[in-house]
């Protein structure tokens, strides 16, 4: 299979991902700058795999892997684009296609949204609409504490309620491929 400019589909998308191992390979490559050797391909995924820390692997479950890794997956993700694989250097690197499987592991990748600043800025107002209060500052300054701190309750609760049907709302929309019939 031929890299193509074309989006990737559906079904190869999910054939790319009904590998563990891929998987892994893909989310290792893309917490870890989007570059590595084979051999620490493998030995991270091997480490995943067995469940124990990558110093800890013996050779025998690292070369398990690694024969796994440059004869079958890496192999594969490079045909279809989502990697590229320099054989002199044995060095794997994520490119730009790879943005089209991660749609599909994280469906919120697409989201825009950062809402941990919408949290981090609720909590600022809350801290200091709380000193208001506690100090008797204006223009909290005669609203009891209790009162605020049940408003700060409330405005955590409605933003977590929205932050919740936004992401519910995100996920249940189709992908393209299933919106049209041609």
């Amino acid at each position: 299979m031929a890299a193509s400019k074309d989006r990737l589909s559906q079904d190869l998308i999910f054939d790319i991902l009904s590998s563990p191992r891929r998987r892994y390979m893909i989310y290792y490559l893309r917490t870890h700058g989007g570059k590595a050797e084979v051999t620490d391909l493998a030995k991270h995924v091997a480490a995943w795999e067995y469940d124990i820390d990558p110093e800890e692997l013996d050779d025998q479950q690292q070369k398990r892997v690694y024969v796994s890794l440059y004869q079958t997956h890496v192999p594969k993700l490079a045909d279809i684009g989502i990697v590229n694989y320099d054989s002199e250097t044995r060095m794997v690197e994520l490119t730009d296609r790879a943005t089209e499987v991660e749609e599909f592991v994280n469906p919120a990748a697409g989201d825009e949204r950062q809402w941990q600043w919408y949290y981090l800025g609720l909590s600022v107002l809350s801290f200091t609409a709380l000193a208001l209060a506690a100090f008797d500052l204006p223009p909290l300054g005669g609203v009891s504490d209790i009162a605020v701190g049940i408003a700060v309750g409330i405005a955590f609760a409605a933003l977590a309620v929205t932050h919740y049907v936004m992401w519910g709302r995100e996920r249940r929309e189709l992908p393209e491929e299933l919106r049209s019939r041609e």
